[in-house]
């Protein structure tokens, strides 16, 4: 893999070397021919049931598009924009999705298409202007603002979450999309409480946000059963209350004791719970 990345290198080194003497012509022909090779590459690698050589491909294929779509905006002087060429890398590389079974190119294909769709003038307008009807008519406090963009990434996750299962988890796409709603609502989550306002009552519903967006993904991953993600959902819960508690107290021996009080109460409430369910299993097998 070393000796081919680094044969790889020199033949790009001599070609940029000379690319003001290769005709147009030659350059297209050259751009295709590498195209049908790999092409053909994949489809001998998935004859053979070869795993590694055919994802390898398609990565390749994926990433040759966007360079033949520079080449011939260069050759033709098209002089288009950057987001109009990411939307067309994306929609001519679609396909691919279909036939790739690795996570790889998905996670490069979602920000490509969102870059394509979204990094325009007009979606930011639109965008903003819906900002400000919120916060014209019902409230600007952050937590308002950030809610309705919060549940949208949360149903979207959801969706995606849906169609993964549908496809029995056949369709990396659908998850590497989930993957990123999730994270989109943890970022709006977090910057909620680092942004908000101080010294408010409002800083109460951004705790109250907050806390319910990792409440729910902690809830998701528990019945998932994956312990990693359920750990993490929880440290941001503790995050979410340290955060706040600055906020309030303005100093770490305020924040502390805060912070103490609040520990025992959770404590106090998980026992309680505790407590309830296991009495209440145990009348239930009692009455069976």
């Amino acid at each position: 893999m070393l000796g081919i990345f680094v044969f790889a290198l020199g033949i790009i080194s001599l070609i940029a070397a000379n690319w003001d003497n290769i005709g147009n012509g030659v350059k297209l022909a050259a751009d295709f021919i590498v195209l049908a090779g790999i092409t053909a590459g994949i489809a001998a690698a998935e004859k053979h049931r070869n795993i590694f050589w055919r994802e390898l491909g398609i990565f390749f294929l994926f990433m040759m598009t966007g360079a033949s779509i520079g080449l011939i905006a260069q050759i033709f002087q098209t002089n288009g924009s950057i987001e109009n060429a990411a939307l067309i890398w994306a929609l001519f590389t679609a396909p691919l999705l279909a036939v790739s079974n690795k996570r790889l190119l998905p996670l490069l294909w979602v920000p490509l298409l969102l870059f394509g769709l979204l990094y325009r003038e007009a979606f930011w307008e639109f965008l903003e202007y819906i900002l400000f009807l919120t916060g014209k008519y019902i409230s600007s406090a952050p937590a308002v603002l950030y809610l309705p963009l919060i549940l949208i990434c949360g149903l979207l996750a959801v969706f995606f979450s849906c169609l993964n299962r549908l496809c029995r988890q056949n369709c990396p796409v659908f998850s590497v999309l989930r993957g990123y709603c999730e994270f989109a609502a943890y970022y709006l989550a977090f910057f909620l409480l680092c942004n908000g306002e101080r010294y408010s009552f409002s800083i109460i519903f951004e705790l109250i946000v907050s806390v319910a967006v990792f409440a729910t993904a902690a809830t998701v991953y528990y019945r998932e059963n994956a312990r990693k993600m359920l750990n993490f959902n929880i440290c941001m819960i503790g995050v979410c209350f340290v955060l706040t508690y600055i906020k309030i107290f303005g100093n770490l021996l305020n924040t502390g004791a805060g912070l103490l009080v609040s520990g025992l109460v959770i404590l106090a409430s998980a026992a309680a719970i505790k407590t309830i369910m296991n009495k209440t299993a145990k009348t239930r097998k009692e009455d069976k």
